[in-house]
């Protein structure tokens, strides 16, 4: 049978199969998902099959059998030959017979239960032989290949072969050639009948047409200055455009915080040169209100009650020019039981964009913090900071920032000691790069996003605290088993020099590292299934885990992994399209020195109880529930290295992913 005359098949038995399961509805009996079969395949088995359906068997979470529809299994005959095709199946064929495939068992008074089988023929797999360019690009197409994802020799899918001409365009886009077309064929190479696979040879006739230069640019939809816009823009009249810097123009438009949106068309305005032809970028832009007011409350297990207030106004003083005020305050339970205030934050914040040159944005920071029981448990911290911060995109997904930070601080101590009640000065200096490919900000299902990190405090700054602080990050996602795996890694070192270490300071231990720039492991943004900050190194060293005060580390390190999967297609609700759940396993600790990570304590059995330098694990289950704003999320932690004295289960309540 010819290809074209698949789907009406496919169509005439779904057709077939509705008008059968509405006799049944019109009796007033509904339908249920007893069990699906399959007939044919073998390359591919059940689980795969299965995985890429929504008409599904019960679960082993779900209390009732789903409900038939037949508008998923019309969905799911299309998704099984999709599979099929990517596996490098050309001429799969899928389809389910109503009157021979289903069958319907009275349950009761009201209900039906279906038996469903699903018939696959595989036929003959494919592999790609050759890419072609007709044409040959020559120097142009340097770098093109590995942009490509259809590969040689690997299973050839007909339907990736759009997708493929569109990263060619894009590619070529880059270079300048906006006006270029591309046109695909295929030419199959049979093999013998004794072999299992052909071969297919993909051509592309390539038109790359003359180069676009950038002659007008043309802005609708905004009140504010053109002048203010263009800097924002990294084309330039007169220059090849490109597909790059078109891109990054568009990023730094929506990085303004001044519209909802950017979007542009190129329109021609006819041929200039040999090989060139005039543009015209089109801009159209959605402004923002320019003023917001935000109020916010939430509870958190680490954080126990936030309040939050705030107010923003992006266009103050100057086109561009945002100023913002914000104020948080959390109310907990302290160390002694007492419940009260925890900790208050009010920052006052102005960005200047395009200082010096265009790119380069500055903010200027006035903040003040008060926390009532630092992570050590030792004092209470108040200070006041003046911040200094220069960020720069270098790509659309890569930002440079360097801030300047000076900051008085107080330090009030809980405990009885010799210590007196110190004041004192930090100033530093860090610089952070970030490179950011996650597909979103807060629920991200795909892409990876870098961090690293270096601070230098006193020196030739001057201050009273003198210390190096190093902070590397990797997060990565991709889809696994119809959810999202996604994992962590984390290093953060810091070490004091100079005066920090030949001078003993105020309420600061002997290795010189104040007590407030150290790291703290344990809680539902490290290690779940431990209490926030109980592990490490404690001030008395001689106690168990998570007894006494915390120390903090000098040097720590964190890895996770989690499965996240969506639960909505278990529930029938309109309001359960955001719930998820996920399982994940977390290490990590805190130490004085790298040098005192064992082979012998890095699995979740090797230590002793009473053993503060191990590894630390933990598992466990959790669910979340993903909203326009934010994701709330309620992790149930196991700690799976053993530690005296343990309930053994810890709740951990948060809004946004632990990672």
């Amino acid at each position: 049978m010819s290809k074209t005359g698949l789907p009406i098949l496919r169509l005439a038995l779904v057709v077939s199969l509705v008008v059968s399961l509405s006799a049944s509805a019109e009796e007033g009996r509904s339908t249920y998902v007893e069990s699906v079969q399959f007939d044919g395949n073998v390359t591919l088995s059940d689980d795969d099959l299965r995985e890429v359906m929504r008409t599904r068997e019960r679960g082993w979470l779900q209390l009732t059998h789903p409900k038939f529809n037949p508008e998923y299994m019309r969905s799911d005959l299309a998704r099984l030959e999709a599979l099929y095709h990517r596996a490098g199946f050309y001429e799969a064929r899928v389809w389910s017979n109503s009157e021979s495939d289903i069958t319907l068992r009275p349950v009761g008074d009201a209900r039906n239960a279906a038996k469903l089988t699903i018939h696959i023929e595989e036929g003959r797999r494919r592999h790609l032989r050759r890419r072609i360019f007709q044409p040959p690009l020559g120097a142009l197409g340097e770098g093109l290949a590995p942009r490509l994802k259809l590969k040689p020799g690997e299973p050839f899918n007909p339907r990736a072969v759009d997708s493929e001409g569109s990263r060619i365009l894009r590619f070529l886009q880059s270079s300048g050639y906006f006006a270029a077309e591309i046109s695909t064929r295929m030419e199959l190479l049979e093999a013998p009948s004794y072999a299992s696979t052909d071969s297919v040879d993909l051509i592309f006739q390539l038109r790359p047409g003359p180069r676009g230069i950038l002659r007008e640019i043309q802005i609708n939809g905004s009140t504010l200055p053109d002048a203010f816009l263009l800097q924002e823009m990294r084309v330039k009249l007169g220059e090849v455009l490109l597909l790059e810097k078109l891109l990054l123009s568009e990023q730094n438009l929506l990085d303004t915080g001044l519209f909802r949106s950017a979007i542009y068309r190129i329109e021609s305005l006819g041929p200039e040169d040999v090989g060139s032809e005039g543009l015209r970028l089109v801009w159209s832009l959605r402004e923002r209100d320019r003023g917001a007011v935000e109020l916010g409350a939430g509870y958190g297990s680490q954080d126990g009650y936030r309040l939050l207030g705030g107010w923003t106004h992006r266009n103050f003083g100057y086109p561009g020019g945002r100023i913002s005020f914000e104020t948080l305050h959390n109310l907990k339970e302290d160390s002694k039981n007492n419940f009260g205030p925890s900790f208050e934050r009010q920052v006052l914040e102005y960005q200047v964009r395009n200082v010096i040159r265009a790119g380069n944005h500055l903010g200027i920071d006035l903040f003040r913090e008060k926390d009532y029981e630092q992570l050590s448990g030792l004092y209470s911290l108040e200070s006041l900071a003046f911040r200094i911060t220069l960020l720069r995109r270098l790509s659309p997904n890569v930002v440079l920032r360097l801030r300047e930070q000076q900051r008085v601080g107080t330090q009030t101590l809980l405990e009885s000691t010799d210590e007196g009640d110190p004041r004192y000065l930090t100033r530093s200096f860090a610089t952070l790069l970030e490179r950011d490919r996650r597909d979103h900000y807060l629920h991200p299902k795909r892409g990876d996003q870098i961090l690293a990190s270096y601070e230098i405090a006193g020196g030739w700054q001057g201050g009273d605290h003198h210390f190096q602080k190093i902070k590397l990050s990797g997060r990565w996602y991709d889809s696994w088993r119809g959810g999202v795996m996604a994992s962590r890694l984390s290093l953060s070192w810091v070490g004091a020099y100079g005066k920090s270490q030949d001078v003993d300071l105020t309420a600061v231990p002997e290795d010189g590292v104040p007590y407030d720039e150290r790291f703290y492991c344990g809680g539902s943004h490290t290690v779940r299934g431990y209490e926030n900050a109980s592990l490490g190194p404690r001030r008395d060293p001689d106690l168990d885990p998570g007894e006494g005060n915390a120390q903090g580390g000098r040097f720590m390190f964190v890895g996770n992994i989690e499965w996240r999967r969506s639960l909505a297609a278990l529930m029938p609700f309109r309001w359960s399209k955001g719930l998820g759940a996920s399982i994940f396993l977390d290490a990590g600790n805190s130490w004085l020195s790298p040098k005192e990570i064992a082979i012998d304590r890095l699995l979740p059995w090797d230590g002793d109880s009473d053993d503060n330098l191990r590894l630390f694990w933990g598992t466990g289950l959790g669910i979340h529930y993903v909203t326009p704003v934010t994701v709330l999320r309620l992790d149930l932690g196991f700690p799976a290295s053993w530690v005296e004295d343990r309930n053994g289960i810890v709740w951990h309540l948060s809004l946004g992913h632990s990672f």
